[in-house]
């Protein structure tokens, strides 16, 4: 891994979230953009790569800066072509997105199968690491690459003494955009179908509403 292209200056604080499995991989240009997306779930292959914390920052290596060696980087090129509303993106492109971005899945557990979903335990569990993940890196705005969960997360907030605040009845009226504030610190969740496409996925859809919300997002990646 090209340690050049990854950000790592909070890996310290990261390192003392007792729950947190996989590292996020955090863009060397993260700053520019506060971008934050936030997938789904790592599922069992028979490898053992999971196993290493740095797990989640080897997958967007291999498959977002080094896709040329992993030809099946279906959901990473959907992620791309969503936020960059661009149909193809090349090699350059790829990377102004990767390094001006952080990743990392909500659950904290492998998936035995893609056919196993989480339990609400595990969103549960999940959310309240997210959290803590999010008031160490601050974004700007976070994209959930699925709906799933989205229900625990206003239980959590509504719930919980964790002090943050959100609008209720943003849980309920779609797309789901919630916004949350805890002490001076506002941040924007943006909730789209999961890119694998299994409820449907429409690039061009999601990208006009988060172009709506966030309108200088794709500027600030390839600028």
């Amino acid at each position: 891994m090209d340690n050049r292209k990854l950000l790592t200056e909070f890996d310290q604080q990261l390192e003392n979230i007792s729950n947190l499995k996989w590292l996020p991989w955090i863009g060397a240009n993260y700053h520019k953009t506060g971008l934050l997306l936030l997938g789904d779930s790592f599922y069992e292959d028979g490898d053992e790569w999971l196993d290493n914390k740095f797990a989640a920052r080897n997958f967007v290596n291999n498959q977002g800066l080094n896709s040329s060696e992993f030809p099946n980087r279906k959901f990473l090129q959907v992620i791309e072509k969503t936020i960059l509303n661009q149909a193809e993106t090349d090699l350059e492109m790829r990377e102004q997105f990767w390094t001006s971005s952080a990743y990392f899945n909500l659950v904290q557990r492998i998936l035995p199968s893609r056919q196993v979903r989480p339990l609400d335990p595990d969103f549960d569990l999940g959310w309240t690491t997210a959290l803590q993940v999010i008031e160490i890196l601050q974004p700007k705005i976070c994209i959930k690459l699925g709906i799933d969960g989205i229900g625990r997360l206003g239980y959590k907030v509504a719930n919980e003494n964790a002090g943050w605040t959100s609008h209720s009845d943003e849980f309920y009226k779609k797309p789901y955009i919630i916004n949350m504030t805890k002490n001076n610190y506002q941040l924007k969740i943006i909730f789209i179908n999961h890119p694998s496409g299994s409820f449907g996925f429409n690039y061009k859809h999601w990208a006009e509403i988060i172009n709506k919300e966030v309108p200088e997002l794709r500027q600030n990646i390839v600028k």
